[in-house]
């Protein structure tokens, strides 16, 4: 088995049959074919760089992977491109003395504890920002769902400001183009500093006037690992708040990453000895209403998006062992991630898999049979309780859901031409109170006499310690 010191050794090996410009080698490597646009080299200090082989890039690669698989911690908060990065500026800063060192494990050695201080200079903190379609045409204010601040555009700047510790001279310009308040007139004193309106330019094209900002603020993660996590709070965040909202209405919100609904389609179609037929339809992104509906629905939901914030938060902690049961935070938090991808499909056939997805990762991956215990807990019912007018036990519900997951991902149903959609909406709803239900249930968990962070520990008090005596009755599907 190879080890790191045998790998450092190759690639350094590689690395120096090609430092000499007048070789055969060199000029082959500066000359030869390549699958990349530059020939690979190893950065080194003062902008230069050494050349180097694929062979070497590769050995420093699984070094990288090596160290991946065996610290969780490092690889949770440091991304494998900035791990990469780091791991061959290192080598590019030191490749003078590592050559000297002639013994394998020493030269590992060296060189190991030279990529540890790089792994683990990380910056102390950072706030990302993510544009999302929630409520249009609508009045109500900033609110959170637990660390993911959402804001309007007005907001948004007063937020980098205070992150900034002081006013960007690109602000003004901004706001006028914007149309906000609270203009000051300096955007005209600005103007002519290209740097200013490039800024300008660039901060307006950000969001739309009914968008809102998520602000996430992270810390301990590499720019790109932060960037990632706290994209991924936003989708969870944003999916918690489909939980509330009715009907197809679900799939109106998502963040400015994701692919939306189209804002209008124009459809061509022709008979045969007929001239061209149009139609067109429209899908406006974002949950419009009643005025007043989405305040509304903020102000009722502030026990919700505290309990989801506390999933959330386990996300986007570099230490998620240190936080408050972070196994079944982190349970709910995957959970509805399949069931927000769920929502936003536009076909039946994919959505039905996924909240068979949703349900079964809820439950510990304990597939049919764990699924009814857990829906048994949480609704207060036995197997062969109705769930429905027509007599629908829970059992039976809950089979439904599971058999389409099962055959449709496995191949026996093929359910691409299937019409799916009453299907669909059955398995939505259960999924959508089997995740509402668990969150606040795991809030009451949270806070009980040592929980134990396992499915059997919470499946077990969900028995002892039913919704009803708690909370208000729960909701069945």
């Amino acid at each position: 088995m190879t080890t790191n010191a045998q790998r450092l050794r190759n690639a350094l090996e590689e690395t120096l049959r090609l430092q000499n410009p007048e070789s055969d080698e060199y000029k082959q490597w500066l000359h030869g074919p390549r699958s990349s646009p530059l020939p690979p080299s190893i950065p080194s200090e003062g902008g230069s760089f050494y050349p180097t082989t694929d062979r070497a890039i590769g050995c420093i690669t699984e070094i990288i992977d090596n160290i991946r698989t065996n610290d969780g911690a490092l690889a949770r908060t440091l991304s494998r491109d900035e791990m990469f990065k780091r791991a061959m500026q290192t080598l590019g800063a030191n490749l003078s003395p590592l050559i000297e060192i002639a013994d394998d494990n020493e030269r590992w050695k060296q060189y190991r504890d030279a990529i540890t201080a790089a792994f683990t200079s990380l910056p102390t903190s950072q706030t990302v920002y993510v544009p999302v379609w929630l409520f249009v045409r609508q009045d109500y204010g900033s609110f959170s769902v637990g660390p993911v601040e959402f804001v309007d555009r007005s907001g948004w700047l007063d937020k980098v400001e205070r992150v900034r510790g002081s006013r960007p001279a690109w602000r003004s310009g901004v706001e006028s183009t914007w149309g906000l308040a609270g203009n000051d007139g300096d955007a005209a004193a600005g103007s002519s500093d290209q740097l200013v309106e490039s800024a300008i330019k660039t901060i307006t094209r950000f969001a739309f006037a009914e968008q809102r900002i998520a602000c996430v603020a992270i810390a301990g993660f590499d720019d790109r690992e932060a960037k990632r996590r706290a994209l991924l709070a936003t989708r969870i965040a944003i999916d918690g708040i489909r939980l509330l909202i009715p009907g197809s209405n679900k799939k109106r919100i998502f963040t400015s990453a994701d692919h939306g609904p189209p804002r209008a389609i124009e459809r061509l179609r022709q008979m045969d000895g007929h001239d061209l037929t149009s139609d067109s339809g429209t899908e406006m992104p974002g949950v419009g209403g009643k005025p007043g509906a989405a305040q509304e629905l903020i102000d009722t939901s502030t026990d919700f998006r505290k309990a989801a914030g506390n999933c959330i938060t386990v996300i986007i902690s570099p230490t998620p062992g240190q936080e408050n049961l972070p196994e079944l935070s982190q349970r709910w938090s995957n959970a509805i991630h399949w069931y927000g991808r769920a929502c936003v499909s536009d076909a039946d056939f994919v959505a039905l898999p996924m909240f068979g997805f949703t349900l079964d990762t809820l439950c510990g991956g304990k597939e049919e049979a764990g699924i009814r215990d857990l829906a048994c807990a949480l609704f207060e019912k036995k197997p062969e309780d109705s769930v429905r007018a027509d007599g629908l036990t829970l059992k039976a519900a809950v089979r439904k859901v599971y058999e389409w997951r099962s055959k449709i991902a496995h191949g026996s149903l093929l359910a691409v031409d299937l019409v799916l959609e009453s299907e669909r909406v059955f398995a939505e709803g259960i999924a959508n109170a089997m995740l509402y239900q668990y969150v606040m249930s795991l809030e009451q968990y949270r806070s009980s006499a040592s929980p134990v962070d396992t499915g059997e520990g919470f499946l077990k008090w969900l028995q002892q310690n039913p919704p009803s005596t708690w909370s208000p009755a729960a909701p069945t599907p």
